[in-house]
């Protein structure tokens, strides 16, 4: 609510963050409609999935590649890593025991960020002894972009928890990193849940 729309997650977008948490591979989207050039973009980023399945009500079934044909994709920056590769980008935390903390740092850990290294993540307790968490989701075209928040927060509307649930949120970002989470973040819990306690900690490489 009265924030940016580029502060929205595409339902394209909600579904392959889902399918990164529950260590599953997308095969195939069935829409109502053919997804915007932004989700197009978006998924692309998943192993260069131009095989995978887009099912349209009344429509023969298609391929990204024939939505996206000629497509600017990580390898064209060399990066040869797709968002479904495992990945431990080697950050510590060295002042800290608490378990979101923790909990954010493994997401750190777990963040795709090829193309600026600017890895963070985050954790949220919820008021019903639940713990949510999410990460960073770089894309070759940067716009379409996940943030550490709006990945967690696809993770608490997956389990059907809503704002008002939230009590803590803890961000783990990369030290020095060259993206900086942190602000924007801060302005959208102002808005979704003003009273939320918000810990941020830097995590060094190692």
């Amino acid at each position: 609510p009265n924030s940016p729309l580029n502060n929205s997650l595409h339902a394209e977008q909600f579904v392959s963050i889902m399918t990164l948490k529950n260590k599953e591979r997308l095969k195939a989207l069935a829409l109502t409609a053919e997804p915007c050039g932004h989700c197009r973009q978006f998924l692309i980023e998943m192993n260069e999935v131009t095989d995978l399945d887009i099912i349209l009500p009344g429509a023969l079934e298609k391929k990204l590649k024939q939505l996206l044909p000629n497509s600017f994709g990580p390898k064209n920056l060399g990066v040869k890593t797709s968002l479904y590769d495992d990945r431990d980008n080697h950050l510590i935390l060295t002042n800290t025991k608490d378990l979101l903390a923790l909990e954010a740092l493994k997401q750190a850990n777990l963040s795709y960020a090829p193309y600026t290294e600017s890895y963070s993540g985050m954790a949220m307790s919820v008021d019903n002894d639940k713990m949510v968490s999410g990460f960073y989701i770089e894309n070759v075209a940067f716009n379409p972009s996940v943030s550490p928040l709006m990945s967690t927060l696809a993770h608490l509307r997956s389990l059907d928890l809503n704002y008002s649930d939230i009590v803590k949120v803890v961000l783990v970002e990369k030290k020095n990193a060259t993206i900086r989470q942190e602000k924007n973040i801060r302005n959208i819990l102002n808005i979704i849940s003003p009273k939320v306690i918000f810990e941020v900690y830097e995590a060094m490489t190692v």
